[in-house]
């Protein structure tokens, strides 16, 4: 199984760099393009999702840094990595030519190379009475800005859990008076503390409150549309606010969901490789990635958590779920693709989000 303290094999001591922030390195294959972006495409009434690559852990020096995300790849592969079933051809999602790629990469890893992590990233459109609500921004450029600004006017960007702020700094330039949403801390993480620069923003900046009941902005969910709560019992390295759309019945999460990918698309070699080394062999999967339900075991609350999603689900008529790491959104039609038209595919997307946490949750070994 996992561990977050993996051994890893050795590697060329002699490499000191690590990825430049942006990087991608090599990618032969990807449904979202190495250059670029895909969106926004419209999912639903007033509702958009933007998706682009990014470099995970490349330019950070504290979290989610590329040298511990590099030593844990190595630890789970093993001291013999080119013999894990996550490389092997035998039952493997990954074509023949994919694999190639992966072992490549991996290659590269052992070798001691400053191999970048690409992996796709999706953010959240809102629309409401012409002003946008952005959650979980990917990186901007010209292009997405002008794409963007079409909709219309950037008033509120939301950071949804401990994670999914990277991007935050070059939105708050490009809209120096636009309000932020944060999700409070936990376990001494703090998005305020990775965040500096809004001390300066001149826009509200606010940690959220249930059913986004704001006394900074009074009649916040009427006004932009949404309404929210926190995923509570997961504070560790998430702690994530999880939102809803009713006049579309979109979720809207970022890492407390993994709808994984359609058959029909093809993620970078690390998706692909991260998620079968920690989604049970599966990157296709609806299915947690063991770090979530791991974390919630060792420094969570698993009924609080249960119990959590439950009363999001009392309240809430979901139809889809858009999230952070796949193929957003995750409806009806991808349930039925990832789980076939058997009694598994009766159940409604919202059981799928809640499955994910329970089934997940059982099969940790700490």
């Amino acid at each position: 199984f996992f561990s977050e303290n993996c051994l890893i094999m050795p590697v060329n001591a002699s490499a000191t760099c690590v990825p430049e922030r942006g990087h991608l390195g090599p990618i032969r294959q990807s449904s979202v393009p190495s250059k670029g972006f895909l969106g926004p495409i419209k999912i639903g009434e007033d509702v958009w999702i933007v998706r682009r690559l990014f470099s995970l852990g490349a330019g950070q020096t504290q979290g989610l840094a590329w040298l511990g995300l590099r030593d844990r790849v190595l630890g789970i592969l093993g001291e013999k990595p080119f013999s894990h079933p996550a490389l092997s051809t035998r039952g493997n999602e990954s074509t023949k030519e994919q694999l190639l790629e992966e072992n490549a990469r991996v290659k590269d890893l052992v070798d001691g190379e400053s191999t970048p992590f690409p992996l796709d990233s999706t953010m959240t459109i809102i629309r409401k009475d012409g002003k946008l609500t952005l959650h979980s921004v990917v990186e901007l450029d010209d292009n997405l800005l002008e794409e963007v600004q079409r909709l219309g006017e950037v008033s509120l960007l939301l950071a949804p859990n401990l994670q999914h702020w990277l991007f935050m700094q070059s939105w708050l330039e490009a809209f120096p008076t636009a309000d932020v949403g944060l999700v409070p801390g936990a376990l001494d993480e703090d998005l305020q503390d990775k965040m500096p620069f809004l001390e300066y923003h001149g826009g509200k900046v606010f940690l959220l409150e249930e059913n986004l009941n704001q006394k900074e902005i009074p009649n916040l969910s009427t006004k932009i549309g949404l309404t929210g709560k926190l995923l509570k019992g997961a504070p560790l390295n998430l702690n994530e606010f999880v939102f809803f759309h009713p006049l579309s019945g979109t979720l809207i999460a970022s890492d407390s969901f993994y709808g994984g990918y359609s058959d029909a698309e093809t993620p970078t070699w690390f998706a692909r490789l991260w998620f079968k080394l920690t989604k049970s062999g599966s990157f296709r999967a609806a299915r947690l990635p063991i770090y979530r339900t791991s974390r919630v075991v060792s420094h969570g609350d698993q009924e609080e958590l249960i119990e959590s999603v439950e009363e999001m689900f009392e309240e809430w008529e979901v139809s889809q779920i858009t999230f952070a790491h796949g193929t957003s959104p995750f409806n009806k039609e991808r349930q039925v693709e990832a789980q076939g038209k058997g009694p598994a595919s009766q159940c409604s997307v919202a059981d799928v989000y809640l499955d994910c946490w329970r089934n997940g949750l059982k099969a940790v070994k700490l």
